[in-house]
């Protein structure tokens, strides 16, 4: 598949994202895979959810849940909308290992971009009156892609496509593209 320069690689532009983070009971990470990091700190140094360490995010993330069973949770990074699912990897938090500088792993964090199916993004249009073109850039803007890729597909303007987004969020009541994709993925 050819990427955004035209040529062939591994990877398009339309490749999403998975993390995985195992962490001990502080949620400091023990390991993490670069998606994830990228996740959760989309550009290190810039707004107020890269400023937090990674194990505070990580915290706020699993602090409503009991952490002794699996759970499943939205959370927003930069624009886009996630869904992170946690798994107790069965330590006692409390245990000490006999080497007091080795970690134990406590909890692994998996991180995928959330998605909304043909039909429910249907269903989102009739819903709202919302114009063909207007879904098709709905739909894009769901799979993670810029104004400008947006644009390139659908072979129009950036402008354009700032005009639909625009009118998709008036006609659905929300004022931010992160609202826009919330709306969408509560109404599925």
């Amino acid at each position: 598949m050819a990427n955004r320069n035209g040529k062939g690689s591994g990877a398009s532009p339309l490749h999403l994202q998975t993390g995985f983070i195992i962490t001990d009971s502080s949620f400091h990470p023990l390991w993490a895979n670069s998606d994830a990091l990228q996740i959760l700190q989309p550009k290190l140094g810039t707004g107020p959810q890269a400023a937090k360490p990674l194990n505070q995010q990580l915290s706020e993330i699993a602090r409503p849940f009991n952490l002794h069973i699996p759970f499943r949770t939205d959370f927003t990074s930069g624009r886009r909308l996630y869904i992170c699912r946690g798994y107790p990897l069965g330590t006692n938090p409390d245990s000490k290992p006999a080497n007091e500088t080795v970690k134990l792993p406590f909890m692994a964090f998996l991180f995928e971009r959330s998605r909304i199916n043909q039909g429910d993004l249907n269903a989102v249009a009739s819903f709202y009156h919302i114009s063909g073109r207007e879904k098709v850039a709905l739909e894009l803007l769901m799979q993670g892609l810029t104004t400008k890729d947006i644009a390139a597909q659908m072979t129009v303007s950036p402008n354009t496509i700032k005009s639909f987004l625009r009118s998709a969020m008036s006609k659905m009541g929300v004022t931010t593209r992160t609202g826009l994709m919330k709306r969408i993925t509560d109404h599925a």
